[in-house]
C-alpha cells in the first residue's frame, strides 16, 4: 500500500521521546502498519464504533453526549450535543445524514453540516445501533422493548414490540427486509418489514443477546449470547449448531468472511475462526489479558489480505492474520468495546475507553473490487457483520463511481471511463461529480456519453473542463421520466499529454447520485515515453517479403503486429524488457516435387543444401536429414494434398514456418540445426531499426516461395504449346487408362520432379491408382493425393534424369462408373516439370492433349467381348471365366444376373440368344 507521512509520529509501541525527536526535527517518517496515524480526543469513553462517510468524514460517539465529526487527517470538523451519553454507533445515510441514539432516549438524525434534521423520544435508553434498509427506511431498537421504523423524513411509520429489552444489539437486515435483532430477555427476534413475525416463537438461548446477527448467503443466523455460545439458527428457527466459547459473548458480533469462516471474540480473550458449516473450530487467538478479566467485547473487521482486527479491554486492538498468527497489535490506555472500521486505503479507525478516536495504519489498501463493495472481504449476503460493511455504514451502499488507473504514451491521445456501479439496480436520475487533476501533466481534450449506458435519454446539464486549474465538472441528468437501472460507463474522459512522462491522480472531489452524496475510486493517467521496434521479413531465397506474419513483443504486457505487402511492421511500445518472435500459419501453398527431389538427394549426399535450405528441409523437426528421416516424403505428401485444398501438417510441432531472427552464416556443426528465433531486449529506451527477420516455409528447399502466387503457390500450370483434347470412348465398368507424357522437343531436361494436378467428375469416374511401372520415371518415387474429383501427383527421384524426347512418364487408371451415354472429362490442371510449366499431356489417339472427352457406353447383355452382337466367342469367353480361366477382352457391363460379374449365367443367356429363346 502507499505509506503515509507521518510529521507527528505516534506509534503504538514508540517511546515519548522518539515522538519528541521527530516533532522537534520536523522529518517526515513513513507509517508501519500498527503505527498509530493520529487521535483525536473526547471529553468522554469512546464506546462507539466508529462510521465513515462517502466523503471521508468519520463519525463517531463519545459518552461525553457528543457526536463528532472528524475529517481524516484528524482534524475536528464539528460536533453535535444530545442530551445523554453515545454509546451506540452511528449510521449515515445515501444523502449524508447521520443517525445516532442516545441514553437520554431519544434518536435523533443530523444533517451532514452538524444542524439536527429531527428527532424522536422513545421510552427507553438507546444503546442499540441503528440500520438503513435498501429503501432508505431508518431503523432503531430501543430498551422499551420496541424497535421503530422512519421515513428520511423523521415520519415514524411502524413499531415493532417484543418482550425484552434491546441493549447494544442492533438490527441485521435480511434481503427480504426481514429484522433480526437480540433482546436481554434471552431471544432473537426475526419481524418481517411488515410488523409480523417470520418466526412465531423467538429463538431462546441461554443467555441475554447483545450481540448484533450476521446472516450467511442461505438465511441461517449467527449471534452470540451471554452464556458463552455463539447460535448458528436456520431461516426456518432451527438450530443448525452452536459454539461454546469459555465466556460470555457480550456486544461483540460475528462477522463471515468470503470463505465462511466466522469469527467472533468472548470474555474468554480469545477470537475464534469457526467453520461455518459444522460449528467446529478451526483455531483461536488469545489476547494479552487474562481471560475472564478481559474479553473481546469488540466486533471483528476483515481487512484487505483477509487480516482481522479485533478490539479488546485488554486495551489492545489485534491484528490478526486468516492462518490465527498475530500481524501486529497497537495499544491504546484505554479498554476498546468499539468495533473498527477499516477505511478504503486500509486505514484502521477504533476508539478507546480513554476517550480517544485512533486512526491506524492497516496491513493493505483495499484493491479495486474491495473498494466498489464494502463486503467484498465478506460472505455474500445482505448483512456478514456488525454495521454491515467495513465502512461500518449500517446500510449497503447503492452506487459507486470509479475511474481506473490509465497508461497512455507520450504524444498519443487517451481515453478513460467514469464507471457507474449500481449494486441495487436502482433507477439513474442524475449524476454529478467533480474530479481533480494535474493540470501540468494532461489536458483534458472532451468529455462523452457516447457509447455508454446514458447516451440515450440523458444529457449534460453541465460539462465543464478547467485546465487552467485542473479541474472536471460534470451534471447528467435523465430528460423524461424513464430511467435506465444499469451498471457501466456513464461518461468518457478524453485526455492529451503535456509532458513526455508523469503521473497525475484522478480523484473524486465530490460524487451526487440521484441527489444523495456517494462514495467513489480514484484513478490516475500514466504518461509513459514509446519507442518504436521496426524491421522486415523477408523469404530467404528470392528476398522476396512475406506479409501477414505476426510479430509478437513479450514482456509486462504483449504486443502485436503484422507485416504489410513490403513485409514491413512497427511495434511502438513502452520502455521495458522484451522478446520479439515472429510467427506465420497460412500460406502454405507453394511446395513440389522437385523440392522433395533435393531433399533427398541431400540426404545421399548428391547435392549440397545452404544452412536456410537445411532448415527448411528439416520437414520433421528431428534436426536431421538423411535417407531415412522421410523429409523428402512428407514434403512431397503435403504438397499434394495442399494443391487439393486438403490441410497437411508435416511434423508434430504443426510447425509450418521458421523464422531467423538473425543472419546464419554457418552451419557446419549441424545436426542438430541450431539458430536464434527470437530478439532480445533488455531496458529498451530508444527506437529500434532494421529489426529484420528470415522466412522459410517448411519444405520449400528451392527458396522460391512468393506471395504473390499463393493463391496457387508457385505453380505455373500447363505450357501454352499445348491446350487441345481428345474424345475416346470408354465403356462402363471398365478400367481406363491414360497414359502422361511428358514432351520436351528435343531440348535436353535434367529432370528432377513432375508436379501433376487433374480433375474429373468423381460420379463418372474413379482413380484406382497410378502407376510408373513402364515410363521413363519407374525408378522414382510417387506420391497421390485424392481429394473431391481433384488428384494431385507427385514423382520425384533421388538423382536427376536426362530427357530430351516424348516419354511417357505416368499412368493414371480410371474405374468407369458413370451412367451409360454421358459424357465426362479428365482436365489437367498443372503439368510441370522442376517448378516450371511442362509441354505435354494425356495420350489419346496418337496425340497429346490437356482435355480428355470420355463418352461412356453401355454393351448388350452378354456382349461379353464388346462386338455388338451375341454370338459363340461370348459364350465360350464367359464359360471360360467361370471355369477359372483368366481371359482378356473382356468386359463387366455384358453382366446379366445383376452380379457385376461375368460367369455361367451370362453363358447361358448368350446360348439361349442364339437358339432363339433369350429371355
Amino acid at each position: 500500500m502507499m505509506r503515509k507521512k507521518l510529521f507527528d509520529v505516534k506509534t503504538c509501541t514508540a517511546a515519548a521521546i522518539l515522538s519528541m525527536i521527530v516533532i522537534l526535527t520536523h522529518l517526515p517518517a513513513y507509517a508501519a502498519p500498527g503505527d498509530v496515524l493520529w487521535k483525536y480526543k473526547t471529553d468522554g469513553q469512546v464506546n462507539s464504533s466508529p462510521v465513515l462517510a462517502a466523503d471521508g468524514t468519520v463519525y463517531v460517539g463519545s459518552s461525553d453526549g457528543k457526536l463528532h465529526a472528524i475529517g481524516t487527517d484528524g482534524s475536528p470538523k464539528w460536533t453535535y450535543t444530545a442530551g445523554g451519553e453515545i454509546i451506540s454507533a452511528p449510521a449515515v445515510s445515501a444523502d449524508g445524514t447521520v443517525y445516532i441514539g442516545s441514553t437520554d432516549n431519544s434518536f435523533y438524525a443530523v444533517n451532514p453540516d452538524g444542524t439536527l434534521k429531527w428527532s424522536y423520544r422513545t421510552s427507553g435508553a438507546i444503546t442499540s445501533s441503528p440500520a438503513i434498509g435498501a429503501d432508505g427506511t431508518v431503523y432503531i431498537g430501543s430498551e422499551d422493548k420496541t424497535i421503530s421504523a422512519f421515513n428520511s423524513l423523521g415520519t415514524l411509520i411502524r413499531k415493532y414490540s417484543i418482550n425484552g429489552s434491546i441493549s447494544y444489539s442492533s438490527p441485521a437486515i435480511g434481503l427480504d427486509g426481514t429484522l433480526y435483532i437480540g433482546s436481554m430477555n434471552n431471544n432473537i427476534y426475526a419481524v418481517k418489514s411488515n410488523g409480523s413475525f417470520l418466526w412465531l416463537q423467538p429463538y431462546e438461548t441461554g443467555g441475554g443477546v447483545t450481540s448484533s446477527p450476521a446472516l450467511m448467503p442461505d438465511g441461517t443466523v449467527i449471534v452470540g449470547s451471554w452464556d458463552g455460545y455463539l447460535y448458528a439458527v436456520k431461516a426456518d428457527r432451527t438450530l443448525k449448531w452452536k459454539y461454546k466459547t469459555d465466556g460470555a459473548i457480550d456486544r461483540c458480533s460475528p462477522a463471515v468472511d468470503s470463505d465462511g469462516t466466522v469469527y467472533i471474540g468472548s470474555w474468554d480473550n480469545y477470537l475464534h475462526a469457526v467453520n461455518h458449516v459444522t460449528g467446529e473450530i478451526k483455531w483461536k487467538f488469545k489476547g494479552t489479558g487474562e481471560s475472564g478479566s478481559f474479553g473481546m467485547v469488540s466486533s471483528p473487521s476483515v481487512g484487505a489480505g483477509g487480516t482481522i482486527y479485533i478490539g479488546s479491554t485488554d486495551t489492545y486492538l489485534y491484528a490478526v492474520g486468516s492462518d490465527s498468527k498475530e500481524n501486529w497489535r497497537c495499544k491504546t490506555e484505554g479498554a476498546i468495546i468499539s468495533s473498527a472500521a477499516v477505511g478504503a486505503d486500509g486505514t484502521v479507525y477504533v476508539g478507546s475507553q480513554d476517550g480517544y478516536l485512533y486512526a491506524v495504519e492497516g496491513d493493505l489498501e483495499w484493491q479495486y473490487a474491495e473498494y466498489v463493495s464494502p463486503s467484498a472481504g465478506y460472505a455474500d449476503s445482505h448483512w456478514p457483520k456488525f454495521g454491515q460493511n467495513n465502512f461500518n455504514l449500517h446500510r449497503s451502499p447503492a452506487f459507486h463511481l470509479t475511474v481506473p488507473d490509465k497508461k497512455m504514451f507520450s504524444g498519443t491521445p487517451g481515453s478513460v471511463g467514469v464507471t457507474l456501479g449500481n449494486f441495487k439496480s436502482e433507477s439513474i436520475r442524475s449524476v454529478q461529480a467533480s474530479l481533480s487533476f494535474d493540470k501540468n501533466v494532461v489536458e483534458v481534450t472532451d468529455l462523452s456519453m457516447a457509447d455508454g449506458i446514458l447516451a440515450s435519454g440523458y444529457i449534460f446539464v453541465e460539462k465543464s473542463i478547467y485546465n487552467d486549474t485542473g479541474k472536471i465538472v460534470v451534471k447528467i441528468t435523465a430528460q423524461g421520466e424513464t430511467y435506465i437501472s444499469g451498471e457501466g460507463v456513464i461518461a468518457t474522459i478524453q485526455f492529451k499529454g503535456k509532458v513526455p512522462e508523469g503521473t497525475t491522480n484522478l480523484t473524486f472531489t465530490q460524487i451526487k447520485i440521484n441527489d444523495f452524496f456517494m462514495g467513489g475510486k480514484n484513478g490516475s493517467v500514466q504518461i509513459t515515453p514509446q519507442y518504436n521496434i521496426s524491421g522486415n521479413v523477408a523469404y530467404f531465397g528470392n528476398r522476396g517479403p512475406v506479409p501477414n506474419v505476426t510479430m509478437t513483443l513479450a514482456g509486462t504486457q504483449t504486443y502485436t503486429a503484422a507485416t504489410d505487402e513490403q513485409g514491413n511492421y512497427v511495434l511502438t511500445v513502452p520502455s521495458g524488457d522484451y522478446t520479439l518472435t515472429a510467427s506465420e500459419s497460412g500460406q502454405l501453398k507453394g511446395l513440389s516435387a522437385l523440392d522433395a527431389s533435393r531433399i533427398l538427394q541431400h540426404a545421399l549426399g548428391k547435392t549440397a543444401l545452404n544452412c536456410y535450405q537445411q532448415i527448411a528441409g528439416d520437414a520433421n523437426k528431428d534436426g536431421q536429414m538423411n535417407e531415412t528421416s522421410g523429409d523428402a516424403a512428407a514434403v512431397a505428401i503435403c504438397s499434394g494434398k495442399r494443391d487439393i485444398g486438403s490441410e497437411c501438417e508435416m511434423n508434430s510441432e504443426g510447425s509450418q514456418w521458421a523464422f531467423a531472427a538473425d543472419a546464419i552464416e554457418s552451419c557446419e556443426t549441424w545436426p542438430p540445426i541450431s539458430y536464434s528465433a527470437v530478439k532480445t531486449y533488455t531496458a529498451l529506451n530508444a527506437d529500434k531499426t532494421a529489426q529484420n527477420f528470415t522466412a522459410m516455409l517448411i519444405g520449400d528447399v528451392t527458396g522460391n516461395w512468393s506471395d504473390k502466387n499463393k493463391a496457387s503457390g508457385k505453380k505455373q500450370g500447363i505450357s501454352r504449346d499445348i491446350r487441345s483434347s481428345g474424345d475416346i470412348e470408354a465403356a462402363f465398368g471398365s478400367n481406363m487408362k491414360l497414359p502422361l507424357v511428358l514432351n520436351p522437343g528435343g531440348t535436353n531436361l535434367e529432370l528432377e520432379g513432375i508436379d501433376v494436378v487433374v480433375q474429373f467428375d468423381k460420379t463418372a469416374l474413379d482413380l484406382a491408382d497410378v502407376t510408373l511401372t513402364g515410363g521413363a520415371l519407374e525408378a522414382s518415387h510417387l506420391t497421390l493425393a485424392k481429394g473431391e474429383g481433384l488428384a494431385a501427383i507427385k514423382i520425384y527421384g533421388d538423382t536427376k534424369i536426362a530427357v530430351s524426347e516424348s516419354d511417357t512418364i505416368a499412368f493414371l487408371n480410371f474405374n468407369v462408373i458413370g451412367a451409360a451415354d454421358s459424357v465426362s472429362q479428365v482436365l489437367l490442371k498443372t503439368f510441370e516439370q522442376n517448378e516450371i510449366a511442362a509441354t505435354g499431356g494425356f495420350e489419346i489417339n496418337g496425340g497429346l492433349a490437356t482435355e480428355v472427352n470420355i463418352t461412356i457406353k453401355k454393351y448388350d447383355l452378354g456382349d461379353v467381348d464388346h462386338s455388338k452382337s451375341l454370338d459363340l466367342r461370348d459364350a465360350l469367353l464367359a464359360l471360360k471365366v467361370s471355369a477359372g480361366m483368366n481371359e482378356s477382352g473382356i468386359y463387366a457391363d455384358a453382366d446379366v444376373n445383376g452380379d457385376m460379374k461375368i460367369g455361367l449365367a451370362e453363358a447361358i443367356y448368350v446360348l439361349g440368344a442364339i437358339a432363339g429363346s433369350a429371355p
